[in-house]
């Protein structure tokens, strides 16, 4: 096996593996209440098994520092029970996806030391694998809406009770109850709702991933 090839599968699998494990710290959704004409915002943002509110400005560090002491309420606190589950099932896949890219790449790592084609394959299949454990994690999340439509207060026409969200009366039928992201507003909250940084990573990983198995199949036929 080409060291050169060697490497780039090695660091581009080690990528995939930043990007799953990035994924499962941050937040998967956020959906944003700001007053009109005020700065006064609020943002929930959706972990695995609990929602996070917080009205800071996010950035990195303290996206993953809002912790239960910052309004953390869980899940099965709230009844979320469809949301719960959908996020639970990406979470598997993802998890799944991570354990085999850390295989992989010391399966890598073996047929460089080794030069052995057959382990270079081998890593290879492993990485479609996770490419496609990965997607599935990605696109099963689109379920989030039909599950907002069972859990959420504000899809079944009962506010949950914060000053901010409470005050909006505008149409459901344009909110996260039924898109998957967007904005909307009536004459006093905007609302605005997205997944976050921890649904985009999913693709980072299997963009990279591409990277690592397509080499690994092409040195090895030769």
């Amino acid at each position: 096996m080409k060291r050169a090839v060697a490497f780039l599968s090695l660091f581009m699998c080690l990528v995939v593996i930043a990007c799953c494990i990035v994924s499962i710290v941050y937040p998967w959704y956020i959906v944003s209440f700001k007053k009109i004409g005020s700065d006064d915002k609020v943002k929930y943002l959706y972990y695995w098994d609990e929602i996070r509110t917080t009205d800071e400005k996010l950035n990195a560090t303290n996206i993953i520092n809002t912790s239960s002491d910052s309004g953390a309420e869980k899940y099965d606190d709230l009844g979320y029970d469809h949301v719960k589950n959908v996020f639970i099932v990406s979470l598997a896949f993802l998890c799944l996806a991570t354990l085999l890219a850390l295989i992989s790449a010391i399966v890598i790592l073996i047929a460089f030391l080794a030069k052995n084609r057959i382990c270079a394959k081998v890593a290879g299949v492993f990485m479609i694998i996770v490419m496609i454990l990965l997607l599935v994690s990605f696109f099963q999340f689109f379920r989030i809406t039909g599950a907002f439509r069972e859990d959420d207060p504000l899809c079944n026409g009962n506010p949950v009770a914060s000053w901010i969200s409470s005050l909006f009366v505008g149409d459901a039928d344009d909110t996260y109850c039924h898109k998957f992201l967007g904005s909307n507003e009536d004459q006093i909250v905007k609302l605005s709702y997205s997944p976050y940084v921890g649904f985009w990573l999913v693709i980072g990983g299997v963009f990279f991933s591409l990277f690592v198995f397509i080499p690994l199949f092409k040195t090895s036929n030769h």
